[in-house]
Parts: C-alpha cells; structure tokens; sequence
C-alpha cells in the first residue's frame, strides 16, 4: 500500500503544523524554551528530512519529536526528551526517541544550520519600532 507523491505532501504538511500546535501547547508552559525560532527551526528540519526520505519508511509523528528535540538543541534551547515524551509520546522511550532523532540527523546530511526568515524579519520589525519611535 505505497502512497502518491501528492499524499506524501499532505501528510507531511499535516505534520508540520502539528508541530505548530505543541510549540503553542508548550510554549505556555515554560516560553523561554518553546521559542519561535526553534518552532520555525523543527519545521526546516521536518520538511528537510522528507525531502530524501518517505513517510512510509518513517512516522511523520515520531519525527516530529525527533524534529523538536533536535530544533531546541540547535537553537541552545534545549529540551528534555523524558519532558517531551511525558507531554506527547507515551508508548515510545528515551532511547527510541535518540535513535529516532539521529535518523533526522542522517536524514538531513547533518546539516543543522537552518535559514529561515524569522529572525530577519524579527530584526526588522524591531528596528522599524525604533525609527517610529524616533520619529515621535
């Protein structure tokens, strides 16, 4: 039971928007680890695993941990994978979930610098208050 090219991308996109909804679920919690950032950062990472890899050999829900465990640490906003587990993947262990974050690792040729506009448009926004406040 092989998927299509098209369902792939939608599971994959679903997928990705979970990730938006832990990062809201747990950003309540404790802000200064669940950032933006890392969000926008486990999302790259996500979606850049699925680009040489299909959902049929990985679950997209397994990865999605792997993607936030991984995002934190690049970020140095690092999470606790007993944490994490506790809040979203009960039937899977510690161990698992490292194995699980070094297939991402693999997946994405150990590449972890991810370019994203986040910051820069956060840069902008930032300095554009400044110069309307100057300009007041």
């Amino acid at each position: 039971a092989s998927l299509s090219w098209a369902e792939e991308r939608l599971l994959e996109r679903h997928f990705a928007r979970k990730i938006v909804e832990v990062y809201s679920q747990c950003a309540e919690q404790d802000p200064t680890i669940y950032t933006a950032t890392a969000q926008a950062t486990a999302i790259a990472l996500f979606r850049r695993f699925f680009l040489s890899n299909t959902v049929v050999d990985f679950s997209p829900s397994l990865m999605l941990l792997a993607a936030i465990l991984l995002a934190g640490k690049v970020e140095e906003r690092r999470k606790e994978p007993a944490r994490l587990l506790k809040l979203f993947g009960e039937e899977l262990t510690v161990p698992q979930l490292v194995l699980y974050e070094a297939f991402l690792m693999e997946g994405c040729n150990f590449q972890f610098r991810v370019f994203h506009p986040y910051r820069p448009a956060m840069a902008f926004l930032g300095d554009f208050v400044i110069f309307l406040r100057r300009k007041h």
